[in-house]
């Protein structure tokens, strides 16, 4: 073997270890085809101070547990935990404690591995007696790099009506949410 194909082979084999420590977390896993579904999830909604009928800003934390999660394709996951907030949210009354715009939830897994999106599209949509949050966005840190997540909470819309006649106003509402994450090739 030539000095100069030893050479090129020391220089190939550096650059790769270099980009591979540049490059961001999971993204190696990027083209691995994912599909996890936690079912049954219970969900709190909380504000501080509680929301009243009087606009005024509020501090909204959103979380859910799942210990019931399928994994279907990708690397296996039992259980784990979704966040986001606190955020804070002006003008909220407790006629529209749901309302919520973009922001970023992390899901802590039972791994102790997190993956963190950046949900760009809410939807918010009353269905007879079921209010339905959807917080939608791509994995863009940790495992599951580049895969779609779908965090969905259905609260019951009488106890949110029920809730808002308290004087005190509402400070959590309690849901059932759902979380998938999903990229097929």
């Amino acid at each position: 073997m030539s000095t100069l194909t030893r050479r090129l082979g020391v220089w190939l084999s550096k650059s790769l270890f270099c980009a591979a420590l540049v490059a961001p977390a999971g993204a190696v896993l990027a083209a691995e085809p994912v599909s996890v579904i936690c079912e049954l999830g219970t969900s709190t909604r909380t504000f501080t101070p509680a929301a009243t009928m009087t606009p005024r800003d509020i501090d909204v934390t959103t979380s859910s547990a799942f210990s019931n999660c399928l994994t279907v394709l990708g690397q296996v996951v039992l259980n784990g935990n979704v966040t986001t907030g606190p955020y804070e949210r002006t003008g909220l009354t407790c006629s529209n404690p749901l309302a919520t715009g973009a922001g970023e939830a992390t899901i802590t897994w039972n791994t102790g591995e997190f993956s963190r999106f950046d949900y760009t599209s809410v939807d918010v949509s009353v269905a007879g007696l079921t209010t339905v949050v959807t917080y939608a966005g791509t994995v863009l840190h940790g495992k599951y790099y580049g895969a779609t997540a779908t965090w969905t909470i259905a609260y019951t819309t009488a106890l949110l009506n029920l809730a808002c006649m308290n004087p005190a106003g509402v400070s959590s509402l309690g849901g059932v949410a759902q979380l998938t994450i999903t990229r097929v090739l």
